[in-house]
């Protein structure tokens, strides 16, 4: 696995605190294969505190949790999708009223289906701006309810975000509560907008673990995606 590490000399107690910031967590992982991600977010607080990390207030988070989910099993390709499409339209509510407040949201998250939330506060609030995204991961996260192989959402946020199906690689016959939630995911926001972002605005950074069905949707849009390989030729901060 290729690995990169940044390491900065200058203690954290020294970054001036900078008001602008907000913190949100959002501790949720129904949208994962497995439980644990939830924690993540309180658990990387801790540690920057055991840091003295003082570029944000660290005290008084907005906290989102998610509703108890209880229809597993009932939308297998997409699990949970109700309880996330209401979690997601919280989050981007969140998202857009910070931003209103001419704040900033730092963001502790779990699962990657909360993507969608927040990307969608963004572009609730720059509804005439372009969106850019810059994706860090092994994972394409591109799949929809016709296409995933799991039925998780954390599979599925930038899908959403760009408003795609993939139908012409369809493999899965998804239930009509999960097409109309779908639908529901791909308008997040008050506004409705979609899609959030253009393939022309995304980029994969570390992209190595994927499925057929998402490398059609990388080609066919024809969206920009560095390998590890190509990371390790050029180097991260030419890539960068």
């Amino acid at each position: 696995m290729l690995q990169f590490a940044y390491t900065c000399s200058v203690p954290f107690r020294f970054f001036m605190r900078d008001e602008r910031f907000k913190l949100i967590t959002i501790e949720s992982d129904f949208g994962a294969g497995k439980q644990g991600a939830a924690q993540g977010p309180g658990a990387l607080i801790n540690e920057l505190k055991s840091r003295n990390f003082n570029f944000i207030e660290l005290n008084n988070p907005i906290q989102i949790h998610p509703l108890p989910s209880s229809e597993d099993g009932i939308t297998p390709f997409g699990k949970h999708i109700a309880e996330n499409r209401k979690l997601q339209e919280t989050i981007c509510t969140a998202i857009e009223t910070i931003l209103s407040n001419n704040s900033i949201p730092f963001i502790l998250s779990g699962d990657h289906s909360n993507a969608n939330g927040t990307i969608s506060g963004v572009k609730n609030y720059f509804s005439d701006k372009r969106i850019g995204v810059i994706w860090i991961d092994a994972h394409a996260d591109i799949h929809s309810p016709y296409t995933t192989p799991s039925g998780n959402m954390h599979g599925m946020p930038l899908a959403a975000l760009l408003g795609i199906n993939n139908v012409l690689v369809q493999k899965n016959n998804p239930k009509e509560i999960s097409k109309m939630e779908w639908e529901n995911l791909k308008q997040v926001g008050s506004k409705k907008i979609e899609p959030k972002i253009l393939p022309s605005d995304l980029v994969y950074i570390a992209l190595r673990s994927t499925e057929e069905e998402e490398e059609n949707i990388i080609a066919k849009q024809n969206i920009k995606a560095f390998r590890p390989e190509e990371i390790a030729s050029l180097g991260i901060v030419q890539v960068l």
